[in-house]
């Protein structure tokens, strides 16, 4: 096991060994999933500056429950809000059941692996929404490249990558 492969497993681990006893312990991914997340990350180093992927990150499928738990903490997000997945330096959380089967989950792996690049390749941003808008333009730039998935929604899009005014940074 290498180093970055230990340190993924310990971020996970220790996510999960805080979460609440009653949270069920996660199945891992098949080799074809692996397989396909390779791929995908394969399309990322040729659409952008990244370079290639070093390493792939863990991949823990959980409830929603959990997912909330990772992102928000213990007093959850807010009410009906459902995430399409959790990323960690190195840990990627996933909903139960999720598989790279269909064009949009693919579009949401290539999201997350956008997120996993810019963590191992040191990329600095000014505030997290500006990280955002890289993910999603990837995301976008992979459904009008392949076709797959839907396009992305703006309204989510311009929420997810507002960065306060200067002044309040």
């Amino acid at each position: 096991m290498t180093l970055r492969a230990f340190i993924a497993s310990a971020v996970a681990f220790l996510c999960l060994a805080t979460a609440p006893a009653a949270f069920a312990k996660p199945p891992v991914p098949n080799a074809a999933f692996f397989a396909k997340a390779e791929v995908l990350a394969d399309w990322i180093d040729d659409h952008s500056d990244f370079g290639p992927m070093p390493y792939q990150p863990a991949y823990i499928f959980v409830t929603q429950e959990e997912m909330q738990y990772v992102y928000f903490g213990a007093g959850g997000g807010p009410e009906g809000m459902e995430l399409a997945a959790v990323n960690v330096p190195g840990v990627i959380f996933l909903p139960e059941g999720f598989s790279l089967a269909s064009g949009r989950s693919q579009q949401t792996m290539v999201h997350e692996l956008v997120h996993h690049m810019q963590t191992v390749t040191g990329a600095q941003y000014d505030c997290a929404g500006d990280s955002e808008a890289v993910a999603y333009a990837m995301q976008q730039m992979f459904f009008l490249d392949t076709g797959l998935g839907e396009p992305v929604d703006l309204m989510i899009m311009l929420e997810a990558t507002l960065c306060p005014p200067d002044w309040e940074r």
